[in-house]
Order: C-alpha cells, then sequence, then structure tokens
C-alpha cells in the first residue's frame, strides 16, 4: 500500500518496462494489505464476542449479587452478629446478648430498630455487586479458555466436574482479592452496637486508614483466602453437576428454574458446611482492634493470627465454637447460592437474548 505511489511517479517516467513493474508491485501489495486488513478485521471482530462474553457475565454477576444481597442482608446481619459473641448461643442462657435467631431479630428491631438488620448494607451492596461480577466473569472467560484448549474436556463428566470446581475456586479467589476491603468495613458497621463508633462508610474507612493503615483493610485475608477457594469451587462444582445430572435422568433439555434454584440451595449448602470455622475465624479476626464497640454485646478477645485464632476458639469454646451461628449460615448460605446463581441464570439468558435481537 505505501509502495503504490509507484504507478503516479512511472506513469511520468520514460521507461515502459519499470512503469509495468511498478502497477504489479502495487497491484501485489494492495491484495496483500486487504488480506492483512481482512485478518486485523476478523480478529478484532473475534476478540469483541470474546469480551462481549465476559461483559455479559459480569453484567449478570453484578445484578445477581446486588438483587441477592438487598433481600437476604437481615440473615447475614444475624449469622454475623452469632458468629462474633463468644458466649454460647443457646436458649435461656443469661450471659448471652443473642441465645436464637427469633430473639436476636427481635432484640436488634428493639434495640436498633428495623433499619439495623440492613446495618452495613452500602459496602455489603458494592462487595455484592463487584465480587458477582469479577467472580462470573473470571468463572465464565477462564472455563471457555480452557475448553478451547482442550476440547475433549466437554465430553468427560468427570473432567468437567473437575473443570469447573477448578474454574469456581479461581473465580472466588479473584473476587475476594478485588473485594475484601468492603467485606472488612461492611463487618465493622454490622458489628457495632449502640452508641455507634462509625458513622458511616466514609467514617469507617477514615477511622479504619487511621488505625494501622491500609493493612486494617485486609484483615482476615489469609483465612478468607483458605476458605473461598474450596468454598466457591465445591461451589459450582456441584451446582453444575447437580444441573447436568438432572438433565441426564429427566431426559429435559430446555432450562428449568425450580431445578436451577435447587441445585444452587444444594451447592450454597454443602460447600459452606465444609469451610464454616474458616469464615468465623475470619469474621473474628476483622474486628481485631474495634473492641470499644463490641462492648455491649459481651466479652471480646484479641487475636494475635490466623492460626492462634484457631487455638483460642477451641480452648475457650469447644469444637462447636467454630460452628456458631451455623443454621444462620447454612441457610443463608443456601438462599443466598440457589437466589443468586438463578438470578445469573436468568439475568445472563435476557442479555443474550437482547444482545442477539
Amino acid at each position: 500500500l505505501f509502495k503504490s505511489h509507484h504507478c503516479v511517479i512511472l506513469v511520468l517516467g520514460y521507461d515502459f518496462q519499470e512503469l509495468t513493474e511498478g502497477i504489479f508491485l502495487s497491484i501485489e501489495n494492495l491484495f496483500l494489505c486487504s488480506v492483512l486488513l481482512n485478518f486485523c478485521a476478523s480478529t478484532v471482530k473475534m476478540e469483541l464476542k470474546k469480551a462481549a462474553g465476559m461483559s455479559d457475565a459480569a453484567l449478570a454477576g453484578a445484578i445477581s449479587g446486588g438483587l441477592t444481597r438487598a433481600l437476604l442482608s437481615p440473615v447475614d446481619v444475624i449469622k454475623i452478629r452469632f458468629q462474633l459473641q463468644l458466649e454460647p448461643i443457646q436458649r435461656h442462657n443469661v450471659i448471652s446478648k443473642y441465645s436464637g435467631i427469633r430473639q436476636a431479630v427481635k432484640m436488634i428491631y428493639t434495640e436498633e430498630g428495623l433499619a439495623a438488620l440492613w446495618k452495613g448494607h452500602v459496602p455489603a451492596q458494592i462487595l455484592s455487586i463487584i465480587y458477582g461480577g469479577v467472580q462470573f466473569a473470571t468463572f465464565e472467560t477462564t472455563r471457555k479458555a480452557v475448553v478451547n484448549l482442550y476440547p475433549s474436556i466437554g465430553d468427560n463428566a468427570v473432567y468437567t466436574s473437575a473443570l469447573n470446581t477448578w474454574c469456581g475456586s479461581l473465580a472466588g479467589i479473584s473476587a475476594t482479592c478485588t473485594c475484601h476491603p468492603f467485606d472488612v468495613i461492611r463487618t465493622r458497621l454490622v458489628g457495632q452496637g449502640e452508641p455507634k463508633m462509625y458513622r458511616g462508610i466514609t467514617h469507617a474507612v477514615v477511622q479504619m486508614y487511621k488505625e494501622s493503615g491500609i493493612r486494617t483493610f485486609y484483615k482476615g485475608l489469609v483465612p478468607t483466602l483458605t476458605q473461598i477457594g474450596p468454598y466457591m469451587g465445591l461451589q459450582f462444582g456441584i451446582y453444575t453437576t447437580s444441573v447436568a445430572l438432572w438433565k441426564r435422568l429427566s431426559g429435559e433439555t430446555k432450562r428449568n428454574s425450580t431445578v436451577l434454584f435447587l441445585a444452587g440451595m444444594l451447592s450454597g449448602l454443602c460447600s459452606k458446611l465444609a469451610v464454616l470455622p474458616f469464615d468465623l475465624v475470619k469474621k473474628r479476626l476483622q474486628v481485631v482492634g474495634f473492641h470499644d464497640a463490641r462492648i455491649p454485646f459481651g466479652r471480646t478477645q484479641v487475636y494475635p493470627g490466623m492460626i492462634r485464632c484457631f487455638l483460642i476458639v477451641y480452648r475457650e469454646e469447644g469444637f462447636l465454637g467454630f460452628y456458631k451461628g451455623a443454621s444462620v449460615a447454612l441457610i443463608k448460605a443456601s438462599l443466598v447460592a440457589g437466589v443468586s446463581l438463578w438470578l445469573y441464570e436468568e439475568t445472563l439468558r435476557i442479555i443474550r437474548m437482547r444482545r442477539a435481537d
């Protein structure tokens, strides 16, 4: 293309042979340029399709995470309160602030008002939207990349299940590293009583930064990553395997919303049960340095690290101490997984239908 100006120059020249060579050289260059442009266009088109697929998954995941959080925030608030309480969660226990789900809801409503069940909702909503977007985009992108490299994986149910588990773990770790500061802020806001230590999210960020710098926002990251890999891996693995198994046994190929929801609930229940101790330790570490705001809730404890936290909880609260708030945690996990995975599938389907139109 750059040499095509030879034609113009050679027309004004004196040698007919040079003129002919210049014309053929220009045609050759134009042909090569056309091939290059077609290749670039097809490459760009392919990359745009990949980007569209990734953005669709991210958008569907963000919408799913935001709606799920708005619906189930009260369950999460009660779960966090139970996990942070050092005293036993038992009925008729006079030293425990919270002794059961119904009693906890009633006490929170009486002492702090209905809005307290949505404490920390702003950072939690930011967390859920970003987390959902990063998680599902990473899962879909990684899964497609591996399947494109090794197409035979899709023909083997065991390999497919293992792939979904691995991609789910990677997706959970990626999303957690991105969103952990919001989780710490939310835990602090939910865990404080009256009078409040933090007036809001902005005040919390400023005060927490003064506490010990940027490290404050990453407290509890190690146990979080330790639990999130197996947790999200099992969740995605069990969910996709359950849906595939139902399709094989029933012979149906159409999307069934009830099956998606029930498969999501099963995956959330099983995966959460496996990692509950790490979840409790994570919450305990996230409120280290926050003891003044925890005084209205009972006894407080300082934990110097993850291993010491495990040892102290086991020594002072026994093995069942790691499963404090287990009933609420399992209810929440099953509902969150069921609702979020169902919403993700439906939202992604609608987005792709609209894009196709």
